[in-house]
């Protein structure tokens, strides 16, 4: 029997319209209550009659919906349901200890299911999205809900623009309390920065020769962008990175002004007893793990992730948290 790791962040759904694109608004909040409420409905009808939705991706592959773990908790006010990756690539076998192995053959309408469990919050106005390395990526999961709101809005008559419906676009919330428990930490492992525009380093007056080198360098051939990663590699777990440089470093890092073309990833830790955190010092998401016994050799089902979540994370302060740290 064997812990099962699953990672949660935790953002604000918006809706984003071109024309308040184009007059520079901001995003709208998406209160997904009703789009919710459509999801149970629909779970409860017939399959045949169900609204068909499998929103194209790369690649050959779809997302879609799992319409039996639709749901609603009326005792914590939090709607729940979980997205799907459908592929059909890369197939893997059935392997056996003492035979040989066994190829997996899909249908026509079979694909591999990964899964994404999403819950909504109305009181506090944001969701919480199951990361799964296997599964729908951050971008993918706006683009299916993008494309599932629609269904939902010409399926209940709701009156829309045509040529501007709305795109869902979802806000990470960042845990700025992470950049100080990372300096608080004693053993540094690596780190890695990236610059989409070196003119950035420029203008925050990095006052560090670690960063001016890179800067120089990439002057000297008439570069423009760096990605620098130092590492301890296999080095023992008691060794650490210069202590005193690595805070020089970040406190330089964190007087850029536009984050959005840096990005610096820390990994380190307390003690050596302690698990690695890999933070990006720029844009630290708030987020929070949850640990399962996975006994079954199958898959887990969402109302056990579910329920763990609210166990281990969400009625345990990170409710309150997600509230505080999005205000």
């Amino acid at each position: 029997m064997s812990d099962l790791k699953i990672n949660f962040n935790y953002a604000s759904p918006t809706i984003e319209f071109l024309k308040n694109k184009q007059e520079d608004k901001k995003s709208n909040y998406y209160n997904m209550k009703g789009f919710c409420e459509w999801l149970i409905k629909n779970k409860n009808i017939k399959k045949t009659t169900r609204p068909k939705i499998n929103v194209p991706l790369a690649n050959g592959e779809f997302a879609g919906i799992e319409w039996k773990d639709c749901d609603y908790d009326e005792q914590n006010d939090l709607y729940y349901f979980r997205l799907k990756k459908l592929r059909s690539n890369n197939i893997p076998a059935y392997s056996y200890t003492d035979s040989d192995s066994e190829n997996i053959k899909l249908k026509e309408n079979q694909y591999l299911g990964e899964f994404n469990l999403i819950i909504f919050d109305p009181k506090i106005k944001k969701i919480v999205i199951q990361r799964n390395s296997s599964g729908l990526s951050l971008g993918q999961i706006a683009t299916a809900l993008t494309a599932m709101r629609l269904s939902r809005l010409k399926d209940d008559n709701i009156e829309f623009n045509d040529e501007d419906s709305g795109s869902v676009k979802l806000r990470l919330i960042l845990d700025m309390e992470k950049v100080k428990d990372v300096k608080n930490n004693d053993i540094y492992r690596s780190y890695e920065l990236k610059v989409a525009d070196i003119n950035e380093l420029k203008d925050a007056n990095i006052d560090t020769n670690a960063i001016d080198g890179a800067i120089n360098m990439v002057d000297e051939v008439d570069g423009l962008s760096i990605n620098v990663k130092v590492s301890l590699g296999r080095e023992s777990k008691e060794k650490s990175l210069k202590k005193s440089l690595i805070h020089k470093i970040m406190d330089n890092v964190l007087k850029i002004r536009n984050p959005r073309k840096v990005s610096m990833k820390l990994k380190s830790r307390k003690t050596i007893d302690d698990a690695i955190d890999e933070v990006d010092l720029l844009a630290p998401k708030l987020s929070s793990t949850i640990f399962l016994k996975n006994t079954r050799r199958s898959t887990i089902g969402a109302e056990y992730v579910y329920t763990n979540f609210l166990e281990q994370n969400y009625l345990n302060g990170m409710r309150s948290k997600a509230e505080r740290d999005s205000a």
